[in-house]
């Protein structure tokens, strides 16, 4: 912090060629300064950049030394004002962080626990006894949804991928989770999926097992599927993954027939 000297006589100033004291600025005049021109010279005394004077500033009238300090003051003023906005946005952003770590190590339904001790016991199980048909209830919606949803996929896998190995209802949920990719994702693993359709179909040709010869492992197990469709009135495609289920004998022996 610079020092400064008031109410002092001066009776001799003396020059060198270099001073000691780079950060010390002197300013005088030959008669009394005006007050204004007096409180600005003060000011710039007690900044921090007063060894970084420049030539013409030497040369500056009072009042335009004032108005530069005056302007030095504004800009100091509104970075001051940046300064403490930017600590709040900070003090806010680190109470934000506080509270969801607290919400993050609390449990969810320490509330709704607490509120259900202070029941009746007989209240108490009667509202456990509905949540927990709530529960039961949403687990039935899911089940009944994905039945739906496998369903649907079921008719595109009788459609598009009929002879790929795997089981109806494996390859309709492979169809299903391939259906939430994005689009260019999703174009790429059904022509995937598709070409592995092709290579099965000219295996299976290729082999004679696509039907047209008798006793083939697939030629049985497509008779165990109709049987299976017609008497337990599911579709030939929920038969046909029951009859793999059901022997998995003529499956593996499917499967190696298609190597």
């Amino acid at each position: 912090m610079a020092t400064k000297l008031t109410d002092i006589d001066v009776e001799e100033v003396s020059f060198v060629d270099k001073g000691a004291n780079e950060g010390a600025k002197v300013l005088l005049f030959k008669a009394e300064q005006p007050p204004k021109v007096a409180k600005a010279a003060d000011n710039d005394l007690t900044r921090s950049d007063a060894g970084n004077t420049k030539k013409e500033d030497m040369h500056m009238t009072p009042q335009e030394l004032e108005k530069k300090l005056g302007d030095q003051e504004t800009k100091i003023t509104e970075l001051t004002k940046r300064a403490e906005a930017a600590e709040q946005k900070l003090d806010k952003a680190e109470a934000d962080l506080k509270k969801a770590k607290e919400t993050a190590n609390t449990d969810p339904d320490a509330e709704l626990k607490k509120k259900l001790a202070a029941l009746p016991e007989d209240v108490r199980k009667q509202f456990e006894d509905v949540r927990k048909d709530n529960t039961d209830l949403r687990k039935r919606v899911e089940a009944a949804e994905d039945a739906a949803q496998i369903a649907e996929f079921t008719k595109r896998v009788s459609a598009d991928i009929p002879t790929l190995p795997g089981t109806v209802e494996a390859k309709a949920r492979v169809l299903r989770l391939v259906s939430k990719f994005e689009e260019a994702d999703q174009k790429a693993a059904f022509e995937m999926l598709k070409a592995g359709e092709q290579h099965a179909k000219l295996v299976l040709a290729e082999r004679g097992h696509a039907g047209e010869i008798e006793g083939s492992a697939y030629t049985e197990l497509e008779k165990k599927a109709r049987e299976i469709a017609k008497a337990e009135s599911v579709t030939f495609e929920k038969g046909l993954d029951l009859a793999t289920e059901r022997n998995p004998e003529l499956y593996r022996q499917y499967k190696a027939e298609t190597v």
